[in-house]
């Protein structure tokens, strides 16, 4: 879920630096300049991506647990059904699991049949 509309500290910061009366300090300009080489530091690791938010690396060893339990049925399985097969997820939500396997659906990393109404699910 992004918001377009929002403005962040980078765009104020480039805002600034289109004042006349900013451009016209060259200390304040070393300044904003400095403070937005901060700002890309801080959200990026040394390959240049963003670095993962504590929940996107929890979610990621959620996951693997997913696809581990999937790739061990011969075929698709309900979000309830796979809940039962392994402990281990049933501390989560069905809807957190539900969104998990449709990001590995949309990664590729497992498939969705819809049966009746119901939707199973399978590793690739």
């Amino acid at each position: 879920m992004t918001n377009t509309n929002r403005i962040t500290k980078k765009d104020r910061y480039n805002q600034l630096l289109a004042i006349e009366e900013v451009k016209a300090d060259p200390e304040l300009v070393a300044f904003i300049e400095h403070e937005k080489e901060l700002l890309a530091r801080k959200n990026a690791t040394p390959s240049g991506e963003r670095k993962p938010t504590k929940t996107q690396i929890v979610n990621e060893g959620i996951k693997a647990e997913i696809l581990e339990t999937l790739s061990g049925c011969a075929e698709g399985v309900t979000c309830s059904e796979l809940l039962k097969l392994n402990p281990a997820l049933a501390e989560y939500s069905s809807q957190k699991i539900v969104a998990l396997i449709r990001q590995l659906v949309a990664e590729g990393k497992a498939s969705r049949e819809v049966v009746k109404g119901k939707a199973y699910f399978k590793a690739c």
